[in-house]
């Protein structure tokens, strides 16, 4: 498959090895993630003794959301890749918990009652670390719609 018309057609598979050789190292990415993290939590901060000063309550953050995270994170030199790493952690865990636990409620029961897709098998690993970033991979949307189709299932199936 290729990108661009006329002369200007590039294959999918030399943007994809250049778009490689620019990747940050690892390294890099930690420190610049350290310092976004730190830089936030002294952000906060000020705001945080700017709203005390003035008796208003605008420093409150929604328990749960993004920017709690983010400003009252207690992780180790304010490292947001580490609470990135172990959101991912906890969700692989919650992942074997539903795979591999005896354990029935509700919800366990409601999920055993349902057939599963014939997903590709080959794809789910790829599907799973996504999911693990927050994101859900296209390919998986399109292998979804596909056998909804397929099976003439609707959404009420679940």
């Amino acid at each position: 498959m290729e990108f661009g018309e006329g002369e200007c057609k590039v294959p999918l598979d030399n943007i994809a090895k250049r778009a490689e050789a620019y990747k940050p190292k690892e390294l890099v990415t930690y420190k610049i993630i350290r310092v976004i993290g730190g830089l936030s939590k002294k952000y906060y901060q000020l705001v945080y003794e700017g709203c005390a000063k003035n008796q208003t309550y605008t420093y409150e953050l929604r328990s749960g959301s993004k920017a709690e995270k983010i400003f009252l994170s207690n992780y180790p030199k304010n490292s947001l890749q580490r609470q990135k790493i172990d959101e991912r952690v906890a969700l692989k865990e919650l992942l074997v918990y539903f795979r591999n636990s005896k354990d029935s409620n509700s919800f366990t029961r409601f999920l055993d009652g349902i057939e599963p897709l014939e997903l590709d098998i080959g794809l789910v690993n790829e599907y799973i670390q996504e999911i693990c970033k927050g994101i859900v991979p296209q390919s998986l949307i399109d292998e979804v719609e596909y056998l909804y189709e397929e099976n003439e299932y609707s959404v009420e199936r679940l």
